[in-house]
């Protein structure tokens, strides 16, 4: 990706994350049960200074991103990817945070552009290094979903043949 084009997706990917973070809630104190490992864009993965396109956990919160702390709090959380932000946003319908009452309720049209336009930008990356990283994210989260016996948010979600 040449650096004009770099430089547009970022800016996009940055009016993305003003308009998910107007409208997103503020997680519990020390709340990290959302936060299961996450695929994100490369530009994402450059911003957080990750050479891969997911989080894996480790440490005492195995289960969960990478990125949470001993104390249950994200460590990156002013860089964290646009999809932990839309995840605890109003928008986030099925794909929400259980914890907080009234999360998800704004009609879906909102969120279906800016998925749109969050999809546009795996798009001119290049979406097959992103698809990757989902199928590994997937896997993780059902086998901690499992592991923790939490009805999972994938149900009915068929993995992508690979």
């Amino acid at each position: 990706m040449n650096s004009e084009t770099r430089i547009i997706l970022l800016h996009a990917l940055d009016e993305l994350n003003k308009q998910v973070e107007a409208n997103s809630y503020e997680c519990p104190d020390g709340c990290h049960k959302c936060c299961g490992p996450v695929a994100m864009t490369r530009i994402e993965a450059d911003r957080i200074g990750i050479d891969r396109q997911y989080t894996l956990g480790v440490g005492k919160h195995g289960d969960t991103c990478e990125f949470v702390g001993e104390d249950g709090k994200c460590r990156i959380y002013n860089m964290r990817p646009f999809i932990c932000r839309f995840f605890n946003s109003t928008w986030a319908g099925h794909f929400k945070c259980n914890e907080i009452p009234g999360n998800g309720l704004i009609a879906p049209g909102r969120a279906d552009k800016l998925l749109e336009a969050y999809f546009s930008i795996i798009s001119q990356e290049g979406a097959e290094s992103f698809m990757a990283a989902s199928d590994v994210t997937y896997d993780a989260m059902k086998a901690r979903e499992e592991r923790n016996g939490w009805g999972s948010r994938f149900s009915g979600v068929p993995k992508r043949n690979t």
